[in-house]
């Protein structure tokens, strides 16, 4: 896990700006939105692993910001919701679920899908491995 998590952080270091930045082309445009759907894409890759590894206080408000910034992404509000309960806040990770919710919901007529709602789930259940867990030393 260590490795991937550092694979992904160089990726993510490497990035610099929009694909094409500058250039607004109308063919261009479907390569912008993929090329930014693969920066979020590795970016919650990396996140994931920052949570597993016991880092998730380090990486809240770049969560908060993220799940701001694309409130109808559910896998970004699904890693906000796990970073609160390993940082003892499982009330507000409640609180995350509800407002994607309604989001979802208000923009969509959808309900989260099923990643999102089996982490509720266990929320609600008390999950013992959503419990606070000591952070991995760096390598």
């Amino acid at each position: 896990m260590r490795r991937a998590v550092e694979l992904a952080r160089r990726a993510e270091e490497l990035w610099r700006g929009e694909f094409v930045e500058g250039l607004r082309v109308p063919y261009l445009e479907a390569e912008r939105l993929r090329w930014a759907e693969k920066r979020l894409t590795v970016l919650e890759g990396l996140l994931e692993g920052e949570i597993t590894l016991g880092r998730a206080f380090e990486h809240l408000h770049e969560l908060v910001r993220l799940v701001a910034a694309h409130p109808l992404r559910e896998r970004l509000a699904e890693l906000l919701m796990l970073a609160l309960c390993r940082t003892g806040r499982p009330a507000d990770a409640l609180a995350v679920y509800e407002e994607t919710r309604r989001r979802l919901t208000e923009a969509m007529g959808a309900d989260p899908g099923p990643g999102l709602r089996s982490l509720h789930a266990r929320v609600l259940r008390q999950d013992p491995a959503l419990l606070p867990s000591p952070p991995v030393p760096a390598a």
